[in-house]
């Protein structure tokens, strides 16, 4: 029987780590001018931002072909900054302004946390495009490249940070944070500003403020296992701040980022993702609740492909014990390609606050039960744009009564060949409303060409805005709206279909004392789990605990005799 992870948000406003040590990045208050020779026309020559480039490429991404025919000058304002007049470059490319740093300025410590910001303004007639439908993922913001070792130890492979500005003009700033892995080395490449415009024509300017590298003030604190002592136990669960139960080798201080380490005997991919478990000092028999506590002034990085769960109760058995992460006010950092799995009937439970998504890659993957849970009376944003909400076969979303979940990022369904156990089933109840934001996306990717995944979703009074889709996207909803009773067998009836943690159903029965036999299976005809009961005459009504079955769709085979009948359920966990 597999059990729970519970993943508890809250909090009501972003609240950064306290970030005072800066990486020396030359010229990082774009202060300082010389003129030179336009690197793309030497017949030009143009004022320019020393050590860093300014330019528009032909594809609008970073690292793409330049365009040539722009040479685009620089100028100081006069107030300790610097501005670009619009009305040099093409509006329909995007604008780079980006350093590229040498081994010894970019060199990073291991294991650690950083945040790379910056600051512009935009003049008021003209506007930034905000989101992710764009080239490299980003239409206006900051790209932070930090290069790593690759898994054969022979080249470089690299981590891509990403990050929106504030607003569309005016004052903007920008706030993206990464972490390091455990290599000696990670290099700070290439740290760059990219801008985007909604306009056919600009005649404003944009005014560079500056832009810095922080690392913690309070160095970090690792966690590779958290560990609830006796203390905090209250008789029935545990419950303790997070600086009491992660126990790393060493605390600096206890408003250091806590750091989730990935094992540093494995290279960090999709196929070695290193899960930090919980679990209480003295083991027990049975699986209990383990909530570690977050203070307004603390915050958590994951490192690529590391993820949290509880621990088997007993590692001879699939039983975990519930974890719940707890945050009032609490920034949680998914930088570059982190995927937090959600599955084996665990949940993520969203109350307020905000979740940083560092690029397309950084999500949170539902799957095999795992479930988004937006409780009563909330109002939830899932992503600025930036990363992706991954829908896997048997995850579900579950919104509570006076509630909103906005998804204003990319969601994915895995592609699956056909089948009703290869989808993702959710429903909406009176009060309850899903609504895709203006950046949202919703896509089918990966596995096989022509799959036919879908997000089924239950009408059951609530409201689903998809209005701000594509229509190619809103073709990827199944609206299912409920029908009559009367298609159930004759003297069966499950109770509550879909279903969650447990099946109940109701059978007629004329023959009383007579035993009747239940099991069920899956649509390969596979048994997961029988019995059987004495009935009584008349209406019985049964419950069974379907344990780690995981969510999709199944059979209920139920006999008296020679008479069998079979319905289907699904399960939503």
């Amino acid at each position: 029987m597999k059990k729970t992870l519970f993943l508890l948000l809250l909090g009501t406003a972003m609240v950064l780590p306290v970030f005072s040590q800066y990486i020396i990045v030359p010229n990082s208050g774009f202060l300082q001018l010389s003129e030179v020779e336009c690197p793309y026309n030497s017949e030009a020559d143009v004022m320019w931002l020393r050590e860093w480039k300014i330019y528009q490429t032909l594809d609008d991404t970073w690292d793409g072909p330049i365009d040539s025919t722009r040479c685009i000058s620089i100028q100081d304002s006069g107030n300790y900054n610097s501005i670009i007049d619009l009305q040099q470059i093409d509006p329909d490319r995007a604008l780079f302004i980006r350093q590229t740093l040498s081994d010894e300025i970019g060199l990073l410590r291991p294991d650690f946390a950083y945040n790379f910001n910056a600051q512009i303004r935009l003049s008021d007639s003209d506007t930034l495009s905000i989101g992710s439908l764009c080239s490299d993922d980003l239409c206006s913001g900051a790209i932070g490249v930090v290069e790593i070792p690759d898994e054969n130890g022979t080249g470089k492979i690299q981590r891509i940070n990403t990050s929106n500005f504030s607003s569309i003009n005016g004052y903007s700033t920008v706030q993206n944070c990464f972490v390091t892995e455990y290599f000696d080395e990670n290099i700070l490449r290439e740290v760059i500003l990219k801008f985007s415009f909604s306009d056919e024509v600009l005649d404003g300017e944009l005014t560079l403020y500056g832009m810095n590298v922080e690392s913690p003030v309070f160095e970090v604190n690792p966690v590779q296992e958290v560990v609830f002592p006796p203390s905090t136990f209250s008789g029935e669960s545990y419950s303790a701040n997070l600086i009491e139960v992660v126990q790393p080798e060493a605390f600096v201080y206890d408003e250091a980022p806590f750091i989730f380490l990935h094992d540093p005997a494995v290279y960090p991919t999709i196929g070695n993702v290193t899960f930090i478990e919980a679990r209480p000092e003295i083991a027990t028999e049975e699986p209990l609740n383990l909530r570690a506590n977050f203070e307004g002034y603390q915050s958590v990085f994951f490192q690529p492909y590391t993820g949290i769960r509880g621990a088997l109760v007993d590692p001879e058995d699939t039983l975990r014990h519930r974890f719940t992460l707890v945050g009032e006010n609490m920034d949680i950092c998914f930088p570059t390609v982190v995927e937090l799995v959600v599955g084996d009937g665990a949940e993520v439970e969203f109350r307020s606050g905000n979740i940083h998504f560092g690029g397309p890659t950084s999500c949170i993957m539902l799957r095999d039960g795992g479930a988004i849970v937006i409780p009563d009376h909330t109002r939830f944003t899932y992503g600025d744009g930036v990363g992706a909400l991954g829908l896997d076969k048997g995850g579900t979303i579950r919104i509570g009564q006076g509630s909103e979940l906005i998804i204003n990022n990319t969601a994915i369904l895995p592609n699956y060949i056909d089948g009703p156990d290869q989808q993702v089933y959710m429903e909406l109840h009176p009060g309850s409303r899903l609504t895709f934001g203006e950046q949202s996306r919703l896509i089918r990717k990966g596995h096989v060409e022509d799959g036919q995944m879908l997000l089924n979703v239950y009408m059951k009074g609530g409201i689903l805005d998809d209005s701000r889709l594509s229509a190619r996207d809103r073709r990827l909803i199944n609206r299912i709206y409920p029908e009559n009773a009367d298609n159930s067998p004759d003297w069966l009836r499950i109770l509550g279909n879909p279903l969650r943690n447990e099946l109940t159903f109701s059978v007629d029965i004329q023959l009383p004392d007579t035993p009747v036999s239940w099991r069920i299976k899956d649509l390969n005809g596979r048994s997961l789990k029988s019995g059987q009961f004495i009935p009584m005459a008349g209406l019985n009504q049964e419950t069974i605990n379907l344990g780690s079955i995981s969510g999709g769709m199944y059979l209920l085979e139920v006999q008296q005799l020679s008479e069998k009948v079979v319905d289907k359920f699904i399960l939503l966990r």
